[in-house]
């Protein structure tokens, strides 16, 4: 976000574009998702057709790797929004090229008085887009060692270094909203048995599978945390102890209704939760988890 709002300053105060948009391309899923519009990260920007955000090669900066020039012919790129065709928006997508591909796309809009400005920079922004890859590729490698270093690798729940790290900022989000925060920590019961008898890749299958249901049965806004082996935790905004026990019971439910399937054929498993509230059951947040 950082680098991103640094380009956005240097195309708004630099140049004649009306207005930025950076989209940037997610690795190994061929999406593309927009990360900033005119300086506001994540902010919606329907410039585009929804078959660009489900595919990037529906962008053509993405699939040619070569900047799309929407400046004398903005019907040159059928993704663009026919909407601001109509209002006499133009367009210039350039992309910017990372190991392997197109690493993220900047989009620069502006009117039929910005062509010409905006046109004669073109060598310019490019120029000072190809300095800027090696940043943005260096950041978003960080970016990525990082967020892997959050998560659990083969469940791709957050872990507990994750917890330490954001617990803080957590409890200070609900003390400004004055909301309640509840935990749910459940474990898988008997769990050894499984390893034991079956082998840890069966072990391995069964908390993948438990993962999904835990995630299925939480509201995005939640965290779903593996605590350690068979431990895991909800973390659950904006909700008393009473809801959070609904999901307990709920995700109780469906892990005894679950057949989770082996080599050797399927197998039943039970899980047992227990919930507290912040503040109500503890005045700190690690005194409530314990």
């Amino acid at each position: 976000d950082e680098v991103h709002m640094r380009l956005t300053d240097v195309m708004r105060n630099d140049f004649s574009a009306k207005q930025i948009a950076i989209h940037q391309i997610q690795p190994g899923k061929n999406r593309i998702s927009v990360s900033m519009v005119d300086g506001v990260p994540q902010a919606p920007a329907p410039w585009c057709s929804s078959d660009v955000a489900e595919c990037a090669q529906h962008c053509r900066a993405v699939r040619t790797g070569r900047v799309v020039n929407g400046l004398r012919d903005p019907h040159i790129c059928r993704g663009f929004s026919d909407e601001l065709r109509q209002q006499g928006l133009h367009y210039l997508c350039l992309p910017v090229l990372q190991t392997g591909g197109s690493g993220a796309v900047v989009q620069l809009l502006t009117d039929e008085h910005g062509i010409p400005a905006l046109a004669s920079e073109r060598p310019l922004i490019e120029s000072y887009l190809r300095e800027a890859s090696p940043v943005l590729q260096a950041k978003q490698l960080m970016a990525d060692l990082r967020e892997n270093s959050l998560r659990c690798g083969m469940t791709g729940l957050h872990n507990r270094r994750f917890l330490e790290e954001y617990s803080e900022s957590l409890v200070a989000q609900m003390q400004r909203r004055d909301a309640p925060m509840s935990l749910v920590m459940l474990d898988l019961d008997y769990f050894k048995q499984v390893n034991d008898t079956y082998g840890h890749d069966v072990g391995d299958q069964v908390l993948k599978d438990l993962a999904k249901i835990l995630k299925s049965s939480v509201r995005t806004s939640d965290f779903v945390i593996r605590y350690g082996g068979e431990e895991f935790l909800l973390v659950l905004l904006d909700a008393p102890r009473e809801a959070a026990a609904q999901v307990a019971e709920k995700i109780r439910a469906s892990v005894e209704a679950h057949t989770f399937k082996t080599s050797g054929g399927t197998l039943k498993k039970t899980i047992s939760a227990g919930v507290a509230e912040f503040p109500r059951d503890g005045e700190a947040f690690w005194q409530t988890l314990k």
